[in-house]
């Protein structure tokens, strides 16, 4: 006998509202940006070493760092004294704790390129492969993009539906990142794009035509 399960309607952890992004969306996603679990799930995933690659900082970590309001987003991470810890003295936070947290960020900042940057942002649909076309798109750089953004949703790699993730992103939520980014001044948010050579056919569609002796149709 199949037994029905009844799909939650509010969250569990903050008990308000959840939703659907898109109507065509599996998924269910609390409404609340000020919900305990979401806000600590999606640092979680920032620190991820596909995304910003935070090693020294685990989910327990940021828990901890969470529930104490040493932290409240993903910036604070970069600029939070960590040495404070030490100093308040909080359990389970020596010296070599902190120091290797203090390395981890270092290390997460020299390692820092714009795809990763754009990935670590959460956007839905928006994944690592897709942030790398969209950085290429844009011309390698999303602080100096080179091509109109509402542009996006017309490249075949991207697609309509994840373009408009982006829009949406760029719309509503992007202002924190653009602004944090340049007024921290030590992430690089460019990626290196693959130049395949500038001769004659360089941008242009060729098409074969006539007899080949060893193919058919």
């Amino acid at each position: 006998m199949i037994e029905l399960i009844q799909e939650p309607v509010v969250c569990p952890m903050c008990g308000l509202p959840l939703t659907r992004k898109r109507a065509v969306d599996v998924d269910v996603y609390c409404t609340n940006e000020e919900c305990r679990g979401r806000n600590i799930e999606y640092l979680s995933f920032f620190v991820d070493k596909d995304a910003m690659d935070i090693d020294g900082i685990s989910t327990k970590t940021i828990t901890l760092l969470y529930d104490n309001k040493y932290i409240t987003n993903w910036q604070d991470l970069y600029t939070f004294d960590y040495d404070t810890l030490l100093r308040d003295g909080v359990k389970g936070m020596e010296a070599k704790t902190i120091n290797n947290i203090k390395d981890s960020v270092a290390k997460s900042i020299s390692k820092s390129k714009g795809d990763r940057l754009l990935y670590s942002m959460g956007i839905p649909l928006i994944g690592y492969k897709t942030s790398v076309k969209i950085l290429e798109f844009l011309g390698g750089d999303i602080l100096n993009a080179e091509k109109p953004f509402d542009r996006l949703r017309f490249v075949d790699e991207i697609g309509n539906v994840a373009g408009n993730c982006f829009l949406e992103w760029l719309d509503n939520k992007s202002s924190v990142f653009f602004d944090f980014v340049k007024t921290f001044g030590k992430f690089d948010t460019s990626i290196e794009i693959s130049v395949y050579g500038d001769g004659v056919f360089t941008g242009k569609n060729l098409i074969a035509s006539g007899t080949f002796s060893n193919f058919s149709r």
